[in-house]
């Protein structure tokens, strides 16, 4: 049997520390958050980063520390602090430098004793790579001295608190220590106060408080001051919304079930765009977890929560505020730990975010409400004063329309003006459509009544030619191509497609016969299908695109012909006998009663008609034809 060996420090390999660095850290920029992360844990109000030319320094005014609490935090994976009071507890910080910088350079005022540490991270580079024993990588290359005092970079600090200095920035990572790359990484990971002029900050902050009390929780937050080459600023969260720009913010508690009694274990808080559309600065947008005041992740460690992804998400500006030590963040602070109560947090907050979902939702379809009853309104207001019957037909694409938009989510006011707009169309496009009709007869009821009598003989004459025509269209059916006939009749009908000819051939022989005013709503219906049935036959793929197959055809025909029809005109026609068709077939209220309409319609669109059965022919006759 094997002799039992003892574990010893030579098994521990050198790479140890730069592994942990490296994954630890990946972000150039998280050496300088695991400082300030020190700082918030020394009880620091004031901190301040200074960018130089080739060195970083971080100071705040915190507690400080001695020679005792330097050489304590140069152990590894070790830590006095407490993870129920702290935010750092792993006992790695004093490295995360270890892969940008030459050295690191703390100096620190505690109790009006000065110390400063010298770790060469060079030197620790080199004996890594030698392979040397562990414990070297540590003994030859720190130095720990007392100093008799220092002065701080910032000017407002002074007394007990550390500076920091990463100093021998390498090369290749000074890119991301530019303004606006350090900037927007700190106003978003760091524990900072609100901008002054966020207008909901101090809204905010006495929620957050009100929960610190009710949970015991201390939340802290740091002002920050960061000086660069380029600039002298105070940094904050990066909020600065105003009341015209974001709805006022919405809370929701997440509690969970712990033993016997309801634990609070975060605060969610959101503000909604106004605009009806993302927030546009990309930093700012969705949600962040915030532990301690520091972020876990960013706003893509949150998404999974948001059943419907960034569709509502993206339009807030938030916060999940967790106020429990049952909730911890994994070691790189990328996301959150998978503890004993994290599935049941996941739950609950889940719940949570559904609401902000939800008042989202109600909000965008509430905006299009309100939008769609102006567009009603208008047209209404056009109809009274000059009716037509293509705007009857728009106001019915309307009511149809507002009657769809209340079977979604909407607000109260929202809701209640539609079902007013909805009221009032019921009420005026039937008197429109008399109006209409009365013209169609001659005039008004006026005229009808005796007014207006003092036109010649002569006109009127004329006037009654044109009723007669009028009554004539109003008796026949659509008008009858004898070109389309005769096609229809040359196809075989014994091969392959058969059963869609002899259908079109049917439908076409019956609307062509029977009276459009007197089965106006039957033959809205049928000339609907009659196109449905041509679309397929002329080889759509997709029965839900029907009308823009034949809307692409008409402009394609309109191009290479000049009949004096435009393309919008053929839109037109197929955008009313498509509603009306199946209004008239779907609806339980509407009913077309303008049979003249329809006819009006048909013979804008004969010539596509006749062009597109001769293209069904020729495919047919080359034996290309597709059921």
């Amino acid at each position: 049997m094997d002799e039992m060996r003892e574990f010893s420090y030579t098994d521990i390999g050198p790479n140890t520390i730069s592994f942990l660095a490296a994954g630890l850290y990946p972000d150039a920029r998280d050496p300088i958050r695991e400082h300030i992360q020190n700082a918030v844990d020394a009880q620091a109000t004031e901190t301040s980063i200074t960018i130089l030319e080739d060195s970083i320094v971080i100071e705040n005014n915190g507690a400080g520390m001695d020679s005792d609490d330097i050489w304590d935090s140069l152990r590894i994976a070790i830590s006095d602090k407490d993870p129920d009071k702290h935010v750092g507890y792993k006992g790695i910080g004093f490295y995360s430098g270890l892969l940008i910088a030459r050295r690191m350079i703390i100096k620190s005022r505690k109790n009006n004793a000065c110390v400063q540490l010298i770790l060469d991270f060079d030197s620790m580079r080199q004996i890594i790579k030698q392979k040397r024993p562990f414990p070297d990588v540590i003994n030859d290359s720190v130095e720990v001295i007392a100093l008799p005092d220092f002065n701080f970079l910032h000017e407002d600090l002074s007394g007990d608190g550390t500076q920091v200095e990463l100093a021998g920035i390498r090369k290749e990572f000074k890119e991301y220590y530019t303004d606006s790359e350090l900037s927007n990484y700190l106003t978003n990971s760091l524990p900072l106060t609100f901008d002054p002029e966020f207008c909901y900050a101090e809204q905010i902050n006495q929620k957050i408080q009100e929960v610190c009390s009710q949970t015991g929780y201390e939340y802290r937050s740091v002002n920050l001051q960061l000086m660069t080459p380029t600039a002298n600023r105070a940094l904050h969260r990066p909020y600065k919304f105003n009341e015209n720009q974001v709805f006022e913010p919405h809370f929701e508690i997440v509690n969970v079930s712990a033993g016997t009694e309801e634990k609070i274990l975060a605060l969610v808080w959101g503000c909604l765009n106004k605009k009806r559309k993302v927030i546009a600065e990309k930093h700012h947008r969705g949600f962040r977890f915030r532990l301690k005041g520091f972020a876990v992740g960013d706003a893509h460690t949150t998404l999974p929560y948001f059943s419907r992804g960034t569709t509502h998400s993206n339009r807030y500006i938030g916060e999940i505020v967790i106020f429990s030590n049952l909730i911890q963040s994994n070691t790189a602070r990328s996301d959150l730990a998978h503890t004993e109560y994290y599935p049941k947090f996941k739950k609950q907050l889940k719940t949570a975010i559904e609401n902000f979902q939800n008042k989202s939702n109600v909000f965008q379809e509430s905006s299009v409400a309100g939008e769609e009853c102006d567009k009603t309104e208008s047209n209404l207001a056009i109809q009274m004063q000059s009716p037509t019957w293509d705007g009857v037909h728009k106001l019915k694409g309307n009511l149809e329309s507002l009657k769809n938009r209340l079977k979604q989510p909407l607000d109260n006011s929202s809701k209640e003006r539609v079902e007013q707009i909805i009221d009032k169309l019921k009420t005026e496009i039937p008197k429109l459509e008399s109006t209409l009709r009365a013209q169609e007869k001659g005039g008004s009821s006026d005229s009808a009544n005796g007014e207006g009598q003092s036109e010649t003989d002569d006109n009127s004459g004329e006037k009654d030619t044109e009723d007669t025509e009028k009554q004539q269209k109003k008796k026949a059916g659509l008008r009858r191509n004898a070109q389309v006939v005769e096609i229809l009749s040359a196809l075989n009908t014994t091969t392959e497609g058969a059963a869609q000819i002899r259908k079109i051939q049917q439908l076409y022989d019956s609307l062509t016969t029977i009276s459009v005013n007197k089965h106006a709503c039957l033959m809205h219906i049928g000339t609907w299908t009659l196109w449905e049935i041509i679309a397929k036959s002329h080889g759509i793929g997709d029965s839900r695109n029907i009308k823009n197959h034949l809307k692409t055809f008409a402009a394609k025909f309109s191009d290479r012909t000049d009949n004096g029809i435009k393309k919008a005109d053929y839109a037109n026609a197929l955008d009313y006998i498509h509603t009306e068709g199946n209004m008239n077939k779907h609806s339980d209220t509407a009913v077309a009663e303008d049979g003249l309409m329809l006819r009006n319609k048909m013979e804008v669109l004969d010539a596509v008609l006749l062009e597109i059965v001769k293209e069904i022919y020729e495919k047919h006759a080359s034996s290309d034809w597709q059921n």
